[in-house]
C-alpha cells in the first residue's frame, strides 16, 4: 500500500503489528506518531513544508494549526489557475483596509496559529503555505517531505512506541534499531539539501579580487 498521508501511515501502524482490527491498539496509534515525532523533531530540526489553508469570507486571519518556526511563502491557490503570491512582512507592518478582496501582503502572528492579511477575505480563498517549523501529522496537515521521502522512518518510530504499549520489547529494540540506522541518513540528506539551496551575497563575491578603484583620483 502507499505511504504518505497520515491516514496510510496510521493503517500501516495497525497493519504491521497485526492489530488492525483492535481498537484499542488503533485507537492509540495516533498517540505513537505523535510520540514518533517528538524524537524525529529533535533529531532532525526543523523541516520545509507545505500546508493546504482556506481562508474565510470576510475575515482576514486564517488559522494555521501548524508549528511554525519560520514562513517561507503563502500563495492562494485555486484549482485550475495560476497560484497567486501573497506578500509575507512583518506582523503590523503594512495597514490593514477594510474593504474586502484579495490578500496582496499578510503576516505570521506571534504565536504562529494565525495568518493576518491586510484585508478581510471577498471569498473563502484557498492557500499554499510554505514554512519550517516542527512535523506534526494531523487530519488537517496529511503529510510532510520525511513522510514522502522517507516513510520507513516514520514506521519504525511510530512501531517503536508501538511495541513499546504492547510490552513486546523485543520488537521495539528491533523498531528502534531500524530508527537509529535511519536517523543519520536522512540528517545527511538534509545536510546536502541545505548546502545545495544556499546562495552567494553578491557583495561577497568581489572578496579578493583586485580592486578597480583607483585612490590617487577617487574613481
Amino acid at each position: 500500500m502507499a505511504l504518505t498521508s497520515y491516514s496510510e501511515l496510521k493503517t500501516a501502524v495497525g497493519e504491521w503489528a497485526m492489530r488492525a482490527s483492535d481498537t484499542d491498539f488503533t485507537g492509540r496509534v495516533g498517540d505513537f506518531i505523535t510520540l514518533a515525532e517528538g524524537r524525529l523533531n529533535d533529531e532532525l530540526g526543523a523541516l520545509e513544508a507545505d500546508a493546504a489553508l482556506t481562508g474565510v469570507a470576510n475575515d482576514r486571519r486564517i488559522t494555521t494549526g501548524l508549528t511554525v518556526e519560520e514562513p517561507i511563502a503563502l500563495f492562494i491557490a485555486e484549482t485550475g489557475q495560476d497560484e497567486v503570491p501573497v506578500q509575507l512582512q512583518p506582523d503590523g507592518s503594512f495597514p490593514y483596509l477594510n474593504t474586502p478582496g484579495a490578500p496582496v501582503v499578510a503576516a505570521l502572528d506571534a504565536g504562529g496559529d494565525y495568518i493576518d492579511c491586510d484585508r478581510p477575505l471577498d471569498q473563502a480563498y484557498p492557500f499554499r503555505f510554505r514554512y519550517r517549523g516542527r512535523i506534526a501529522l494531523s487530519d488537517s496537515v496529511t503529510t510532510n517531505w520525511l513522510l514522502q521521502k522517507r516513510p520507513d522512518i516514520y514506521l519504525a518510530a511510530a512501531m517503536m512506541w508501538g511495541a513499546g504499549y504492547q510490552e513486546d520489547w523485543p520488537n521495539g529494540a528491533v523498531w528502534k534499531a531500524t530508527l537509529d540506522q535511519g536517523i543519520p541518513q536522512v540528517k545527511r540528506t538534509l545536510s546536502l539539501k541545505r548546502r545545495g539551496t544556499l546562495r552567494v551575497d553578491p557583495a561577497l563575491s568581489s572578496i579578493g579580487r583586485r580592486s578597480s578603484f583607483d585612490y590617487t583620483t577617487g574613481s
